[in-house]
């Protein structure tokens, strides 16, 4: 698994405001720590796209691979056990949007 990839996971157990027990995630954290760690870090992709907020990234389906648009919620970033993992990669993101995936993690967190 890379950054910029889109997979499902199992959230369950989980204490959030996500209350899904699968969800489609992308990887934010670096491929050193991906290759290495037992964890990755990961932003939810959520269907409901009305309305995007500064801290939320749309996703078309033509530059991600999945089957209709969505959007990343880089508010909601989580480090994970790579063991939730389900199944094969789903989709990727361009340098271009992950860039807008970078720029809504440092508003949210203001760095």
């Amino acid at each position: 698994m890379r950054r910029a990839e889109i997979y499902y996971i199992n959230l369950d157990p989980a204490n959030s405001s996500i209350n899904l027990k699968k969800t489609r995630v992308l990887i934010v954290s670096n491929n050193a720590n991906n290759k290495a760690a037992n964890t990755i870090t990961v932003l939810p992709i959520i269907a409901s796209i009305l309305k995007v907020h500064p801290f939320e990234v749309l996703i078309e389906a033509s530059d991600s691979g999945l089957n209709r648009a969505a959007k990343a919620q880089c508010h909601q970033i989580r480090t994970i056990s790579k063991s939730r993992l389900i199944g094969q990669k789903l989709g990727q993101l361009d340098t271009a949007l992950m860039h807008k995936i970078d720029n809504a993690i440092r508003l949210h967190l203001s760095l």
